[in-house]
């Protein structure tokens, strides 16, 4: 069986220049190696086209895939998020679902395949081809094991989405109280009431 059969790629494409002054969560490969969050962007600074990301998908990188890059992400249906289109966008197909897909890509197995498809002379821009991608050999196990094991593993990957979403907000209130707390601005014991406030 093909990976192809447990995940559908979605296509759909957007162009942020033409929304100049909206906000987009920007996925790119730049983001996802510092600490795999997006960044946020007005549209007149995405200069290029882009791929919509919704809810509930995984994004493989088909560039360089020597390097693991495989993002679960943490999108919803209210955010206007967007990615690099040297990320694929990988939407669950039943009766596989979102960790599935995600440990699946992240695997051993599958990553000696995909190294295995790249095409390019240089190193700094080898891609494996999508159709490729689509086509490797994968194992599927009986919908039952794969229905156990995102009841099993779900949870742990939603907890860790949690734990980077809390690590980015506090980095945030870090970085915006560090000035005021060195300028005098700000005192120490309200710098701490806004801390153990952001924590609830």
């Amino acid at each position: 069986m093909g990976f192809g059969n447990v995940v559908e790629v979605v296509r759909d494409q957007e162009n942020p220049l033409q929304s100049p002054s909206a906000t987009f969560r920007h996925f790119s490969i730049p983001a996802f190696d510092d600490g795999q969050w997006p960044i946020e962007e007005v549209g007149e600074a995405i200069r290029s086209l882009k791929s919509r990301v919704p809810p509930g998908v995984v994004l493989l990188s088909k560039l360089n895939p020597e390097i693991e890059r495989v993002w679960l992400v943490d999108v919803t249906p209210a955010d206007r998020a967007v990615c690099s289109t040297e990320l694929i966008v990988l939407r669950p197909q039943a009766p596989a679902g979102r960790s599935f897909v995600y440990c699946l890509a992240r695997s051993p197995g599958f990553r000696r395949e995909i190294q295995s498809l790249v095409t390019g002379t240089s190193k700094s821009h080898q891609r494996a081809q999508l159709d490729a991608v689509l086509r490797l050999r994968i194992v599927r196990p009986p919908s039952a094991v794969i229905g156990a094991f995102e009841r099993t593993v779900s949870p742990l990957l939603e907890r860790a989405l949690h734990c980077r979403r809390d690590s980015h907000n506090l980095a945030s209130l870090r970085d915006a109280l560090l000035p005021k707390l060195i300028s005098g601005q700000l005192l120490v014991s309200a710098a701490s009431g806004l801390l153990q406030e952001q924590a609830r």
